[in-house]
């Protein structure tokens, strides 16, 4: 084989190379939850009816606080600390998320979030509902931009 005949095949394959490594990079930026790589929460939500939104939230609640508790129970059960309970303290419990707010403000909170932000659209709903009570939109937008976890 010539070197020309192998400079020509073996451009084509970097070429290749190149192209998928960048499509490797622009995507790592893009995907900041994993469960939203699919599917889009925002546009998601936005296409519901205010009814559906509603149930949605009803049932997030509902079920964090049930799945919140069961853990504890199983937590307590597996460390014997059942003396805690029986004196009406379970640490455990203290540490429940309480949604303080009416299920309407919930509602109208994530669709401005998703109507003012639309480069947020891939945050999860879980993730939105549990910031509302602490922060405006605006404020969880701000967040979400220094990086999850960040005070």
């Amino acid at each position: 084989m010539s070197r020309v005949g192998l400079y020509l095949r073996l451009i084509p394959i970097f070429l290749l190379c190149v192209s998928l490594q960048a499509d490797a990079q622009s995507g790592s930026q893009t995907a900041r939850f994993p469960e939203s790589r699919s599917y889009s929460p925002g546009d998601m939500w936005l296409n519901w009816s205010p009814s559906e939104r509603t149930g949605f939230i009803r049932g997030f609640i509902v079920g964090h606080n049930d799945g919140f508790r069961a853990a504890c129970a199983i937590s307590i059960d597996a460390n014997n600390a059942s003396t805690n309970v029986n004196q009406g303290f379970d640490p455990c419990l203290e540490k429940l998320h309480l949604f303080k707010k009416e299920l309407p403000f919930y509602a109208q909170a994530i669709s401005d979030f998703y109507k003012q932000h639309s480069e947020d659209k891939d945050v999860p709903l879980r993730i939105l509902l549990l910031q509302l009570d602490q922060r405006t939109p605006e404020e969880v937008h701000q967040w979400l931009k220094k990086g999850i976890g960040s005070p």
